[in-house]
């Protein structure tokens, strides 16, 4: 079967339908069907045909949630996928970047790369990500970015993190590890494969997407004001040498204790309790590192 473009028009608010010419210039020579996504779940539908009829490659032209819905039917499959950035966030793409003039070339030279991704199983079910799991703060912003119709797709991060600052959350959680059990308070929790969240913050500056482990960053129970004084760096990394976060690396981890709110890949996935793995080497992507 042709390799499939999975194109989804609404992502970054209509932002890939303006890059599409741009997509499809780069991509001239290459044999490929486009299919283009008409609800949420779609991408999983097309992603998973396109794996039953033996498809090589399979482009995503959308946002990390698109290219999480495909993740869904391509897990421990010979298939490749192929991110194209154009999305709200587009932070997975931040950590396997692609020259788009490259594509065509690395497809035809059979180039890829077995990576991880997580999978988290929680109340509603089971689900893979490739880049970052989030639970409390992080996810409740994911929420009101979900949410909004602003056409600037730049603001609404901005927007949703002073808005829930406003409302900051605390949790008291029950955190599952390999040598037992503990409580702690937090306003957030970073389980991460790759390294970027929120249109490029570096919430995860040590991640690699290939090393078999989960990067875990705890941010406790700060206040309104440390919190909104400490995201410049959050910006640039600097956050996780603070002495109010706890980092672990780690193949799983369960999360209990008050239900806080999760979110995977930008997608909500409800609340706590949840249980998160590593699923190594499991993905192949099209990638320039």
């Amino acid at each position: 079967m042709a390799n499939v473009l999975i194109l989804n028009p609404v992502s970054g608010r209509g932002y890939v339908m303006e890059r599409w010419p741009e997509i499809k210039k780069s991509l001239q020579g290459l044999d490929y069907s486009v299919v283009i996504t008409e609800r949420p779940g779609h991408a999983v539908e097309i992603a998973r045909e396109a794996v039953n009829n033996r498809a090589e490659y399979v482009l995503c032209a959308g946002g990390d949630g698109t290219l999480n819905e495909a993740l869904q039917a391509m897990v421990g499959t010979d298939t490749t996928l192929v991110p194209i950035s154009a999305g709200t966030g587009s932070d997975f793409i931040r950590s396997a970047p692609l020259d788009m003039n490259s594509i065509v070339h690395m497809i035809r030279d059979h180039e890829k790369k077995r990576i991880d991704c997580g999978i988290v199983r929680y109340q509603g079910g089971e689900r893979y990500f490739l880049n970052i799991l989030e639970i409390g703060f992080g996810a409740s912003v994911m929420q009101r970015v979900n949410a909004r119709k602003d056409t600037n797709a730049k603001n609404v991060f901005v927007k949703s993190v002073l808005r829930e600052l406003w409302d900051l959350k605390y949790y008291d959680l029950v955190i599952g590890l390999s040598h037992g059990t503990e409580d702690i308070r937090a306003t957030e929790m970073i389980i991460a494969n790759g390294r970027y969240f929120g249109g490029g913050m570096k919430s995860s500056p040590d991640s690699l997407l290939d090393d078999g482990i989960l990067d875990v960053h705890i941010i406790k129970d700060i206040g309104m004001m440390r919190m909104l004084a400490g995201l410049s760096s959050l910006r640039n990394g600097k956050y996780v040498k603070r002495k109010t976060v706890r980092n672990m690396k780690l193949k799983n981890i369960s999360v209990g204790g008050d239900p806080a709110p999760i979110e995977a890949d930008g997608e909500n996935l409800g609340t706590t309790p949840a249980m998160i793995s590593v699923v190594p080497e499991s993905v192949y992507i099209l990638t320039d590192r």
